[in-house]
């Protein structure tokens, strides 16, 4: 399920949008709702098919080739626009890629990835001081690379969009994924989005640390082995999830790779079968392959189970049919941790938020809050020990401090009266 966003009656102009995130940046604006300027360096055939692109969404789209290095360039890429739709309400800056000649050149001009690193850090440094010019006029001015300056310095960004991040791409399916690579203020914890087709199979794997899932959508069928053999079988569908402890396989980690650099006659010994069970063994990583749909869950259950029965506790927890823990006139929360999933190490809060809504002001004590967008946008203040979960789920509301510290002394610190 993608994220949804609503810019009807928006207006947003998108730089350098014939290459890179931009083509996709001015799409997305497109199918949601804004009229779209797209401009590029050059008038090309790539800008007018990015253009094309927008219109066949329903959008107004107009397109302008603006040289971002000519100040005329700007000025009239700017006076088009507000003659076209009357204003402009978003501003997406994406630096180019300047061509240069190799560092070994004797002009001495700076090989192509210098000078785009140094164009990117102007870009970036450019949006922090617009940030801090124009934030008392009510104009947001986000940037990607960095968080926003505050009166305490700075901060990194905490947010990371997986449309950014690299899109592989099997016979099952597809996944990317967000680390500390990606956003680094992450430490704790990294994320993978992934799609599975009909029959797809993310193959045999395990992971040191524990492996916690949500499905946004569809159904998917789990299963584990734990360290005394005993089975688990399980569907689970939309707003369900699970949780595979650390170590726990719920497959080999790139089990093929595995098999195929250990002799024939090793695996034959230790499995008790002929060499010849292993002459078809996959030589490539699958990774994510397509495969026929399973059997009916009871039958692979019982034959999961022979010999050894299931393990003691599910790694599947069922939040679709769970009922909030709190509701209130802004949403609703679901709190899923060890109280009524045993074998989670990992604390999680399913919230939704009414349009409007807001989920107060908190932070935890234990560890860091990953957030995931399911559907829906909103806008997030945090501070650098914000937002923390873990095994139990444990937060600390703001409101409920004051409401239970002496008033007079939260009156000496926020002046709002007794």
């Amino acid at each position: 399920m993608s994220v949804s966003y609503d810019f009807s009656g928006k207006v947003a102009l998108v730089t350098a949008a014939n290459t890179g995130l931009a083509v996709s940046t001015a799409i997305q604006f497109a199918k949601s709702g804004a009229s779209v300027v797209v401009s590029g360096q050059y008038a090309d055939s790539q800008l007018t098919t990015v253009a094309n692109e927008c219109r066949n969404t329903g959008a107004r789209v107009f397109e302008i080739a603006a040289d971002p290095t000519r100040e005329e360039d700007m000025r009239k890429l700017v006076d088009k626009t507000i003659s076209t739709f009357g204003r402009i309400d978003i501003l997406v800056n994406c630096p180019i890629y300047p061509e240069h000649n190799p560092i070994g050149d004797p002009s001495l001009l700076w090989p192509p990835e210098s000078a785009y690193c140094m164009a990117r850090s102007g870009f970036d440094m450019f949006t922090k001081c617009m940030a801090t010019e124009l934030g008392p006029k009510g104009i947001r001015n986000p940037s990607t690379i960095n968080g926003p300056s505050t009166d305490s310095g700075s901060v990194q960004t905490f947010k990371y969009p997986f449309s950014f991040a690299k899109v592989v791409h099997y016979s099952g399916g597809w996944t990317r994924e967000v680390s500390a690579r990606e956003l680094p203020i992450a430490k704790q914890l990294s994320g993978v989005q992934m799609r599975l087709i009909s029959g797809g199979v993310r193959e045999l794997h395990w992971h040191i640390t524990s492996e916690w899932a949500y499905v946004i959508s569809g159904t998917c069928r789990i299963t584990a082995v734990d360290q005394q053999g005993r089975a688990f079988v399980e569907d689970v569908s939309e707003s369900d999830l699970w949780l595979f402890p650390g170590g726990i396989p719920h497959s080999l980690q790139d089990e093929t790779d595995l098999l195929k650099h250990i002799p024939l006659d090793v695996l034959a010994k230790n499995f008790d079968v002929p060499k010849s069970t292993f002459a078809n063994l996959p030589q490539n990583e699958l990774y994510i392959f397509a495969s026929d749909l399973p059997r009916p869950l009871e039958v692979e259950q019982r034959q999961a189970a022979q010999g050894t029965g299931f393990v003691p506790e599910s790694y599947a927890f069922f939040a679709s049919q769970m009922f909030p823990n709190v509701t209130r006139l802004g949403g609703e929360v679901k709190i899923i941790d060890k109280n009524n999933f045993p074998v989670t190490t990992t604390s999680a809060a399913i919230v939704t938020l009414k349009p409007g809504g807001l989920r107060e002001i908190h932070w935890h004590p234990l560890g860091d809050e990953w957030t995931y967008i399911i559907k829906g946008w909103n806008i997030i203040l945090q501070d650098k020990d914000l937002h923390k979960s873990t095994n139990y789920y444990e937060d600390v509301s703001l409101a409920v401090w004051l409401a239970h510290t002496p008033s007079r002394l939260v009156n000496e610190h926020i002046h709002s009266g007794e």
